[in-house]
């Protein structure tokens, strides 16, 4: 901080000072130490200063400081809270500086001043949080912002933001409020570092906001503005996919599963298209590539079983080599996403127009399974509400389907392991893709009744959300491509 009794200030104060007119008259408000106002004069930037604190104690550090960097003259000190009690009229103010403080609590003090409203004077204001909050505020109440700059200090990135008066009433986007627009015109070095570090906020609340079952749409839709603010995702595959893990983590995963990336010429490479679909199958590989996609995203792994040779000889050789020679990194998240929140089994019940109230499994994997319960219905009613909702020409139904069903259970896919699990769980009735004949019958005989639609058409409805997803993380909006191998004839 000094040399040879020479004040040096790091780059988030040094952004603050650069935006102070020469032979001001600056007025420092929350001080702590006065490393501002005493920088500002030993430069012979401010003619004079006000450093100002609501306490006592950041005001004797004040003190203290200008004393021992040999401030005597041309500085006041003085006790207030925020602008109320200086005599800013008297002493001529012309740069009010105000950092340290969150962009709400510096919205107030300025609210407070009549003083500010005057086109004379310069606001120079670093948020340390709510900086959307401030520039709300002063879109709102007539302030013009001329500059913004970036810093970084102790591993955090700043922006301090250089405004005035001008009685304009003004209207920002949410992502423009977050960033600033002229932030967003500037692109200085520390942009994209300053963008992800709001985008991880974004994420924390969007997924606080999904926990606690609130609507987090608008959270969403900001993010996906950053994103194209970005301009391309400004992810790499491999990034994508802890971004993925995250929500689907490892440890959701049965222990014979094998997913995350599958194949990947290069995992430093950006997303910049997305193609989602339930399988890794060839012609899936071959749409991609013949329409520019570089990432494929699926729920069924792309190597299952493993492979034990990769050439065109093979059905896996095949699907490797074209992906890898098209440029495609393939991601597949399977029995995590089964078991994950808002993964296959919640989009499954909530596809039906219901809602998940429980989970039920195995010890391999406890919380695979949805459960939820409704008011009542014979099995046959409920099997014309899944053929309805998710568009099957035909249900497989094993068991009376003449009885009341109000608690059901929920597996996608190829539920057969979990068939007595839902049955001990409580359940009236069983919905998933495949359940085999003799495990149905025999689950049957023991009081379940089961609803067979098909693999394909239990587990499609989770691709419409994980392309919200993916458009959520990458704005960019994926392609949704269908890939159920079977017809009903």
């Amino acid at each position: 901080m000094e040399t040879s009794n020479h004040l040096h200030l790091d780059d988030r104060l040094l952004s603050a000072a650069s935006f102070v007119r020469q032979g001001a008259v600056a007025a420092d408000i929350g001080t702590d130490h006065a490393y501002l106002p005493v920088y500002l004069l030993q430069n012979k930037i401010a003619r004079s200063a006000i450093a100002s604190d609501i306490n006592t104690g950041p005001l004797e550090r004040a003190k203290a400081s200008a004393e021992r960097y040999g401030i005597r003259e041309n500085i006041t000190f003085c006790r207030s809270d925020g602008l109320q009690d200086i005599d800013l009229v008297s002493a001529g103010v012309t740069d009010i500086v105000i950092c340290g403080m969150g962009g709400e609590l510096i919205a107030r003090i300025l609210d407070a001043s009549p003083y500010v409203r005057n086109a004379d004077i310069h606001l120079i204001l670093q948020p340390m949080t709510a900086a959307d909050d401030l520039r709300a505020y002063l879109d709102q109440n007539g302030f013009a912002v001329l500059d913004e700059k970036l810093s970084a200090a102790a591993g955090k990135n700043y922006c301090c933001l250089l405004a005035v008066y001008d009685g304009v009433k003004r209207q920002s986007t949410p992502a423009e409020l977050l960033l600033g627009k002229r932030t967003i015109e500037k692109r200085e070095p520390l942009f994209e570092a300053y963008a992800d570090e709001i985008l991880h906020r974004l994420e924390k609340r969007i997924n606080g906001l999904k926990k606690g079952a609130l609507d987090a749409s608008a959270e969403e839709a900001c993010m996906r503005e950053i994103r194209k603010i970005l301009g391309g995702s400004g992810m790499t595959i491999e990034t994508l996919h802890e971004k993925l893990t995250e929500k689907f983590p490892k440890t959701l995963s049965c222990s014979w599963d094998n997913d995350g990336i599958m194949v990947s010429p290069d995992t430093g490479a950006e997303v910049k298209k997305i193609l989602v679909a339930l399988d890794a199958a060839h012609e899936v590989i071959t749409y991609a590539r013949e329409n520019g996609f570089d990432t494929v995203v699926t729920h069924h792994p792309m190597l299952f079983r493993g492979a034990k040779s990769v050439t065109h000889a093979s059905l896996s050789g095949r699907r490797i080599l074209d992906a890898a020679m098209g440029g495609i990194s393939v991601i597949s998240l399977h029995t995590r996403m089964d078991a994950g929140e808002d993964g296959v089994n919640d989009a499954l019940v909530r596809a039906l127009g219901l809602e998940p109230c429980g989970v039920f499994g195995d010890e391999d994997s406890p919380s695979l399974g949805r459960i939820t319960v409704t008011d009542g219905m014979t099995g046959a009613a409920l099997a014309e509400l899944v053929k309805e909702k998710l568009g099957c020409a035909s249900v497989r139904v094993t068991g009376d389907a003449s009885k009341i069903i109000k608690k059901i259970g929920f597996c996608g896919g190829d539920g057969k392991d979990f068939l007595y699990p839902a049955l001990y769980a409580g359940c009236d009735a069983y919905i998933t893709g495949d359940s085999g004949y003799n495990m149905a019958q025999d689950a049957a005989e023991d009081g379940l009744l089961t609803i067979e639609t098909g693999h394909y058409h239990s587990e499609a409805p989770v691709l419409e959300p994980l392309a919200a997803l993916l458009e959520m993380l990458t704005g960019i909006k994926p392609e949704v491509y269908n890939s159920c191998a079977y017809r009903v004839l």
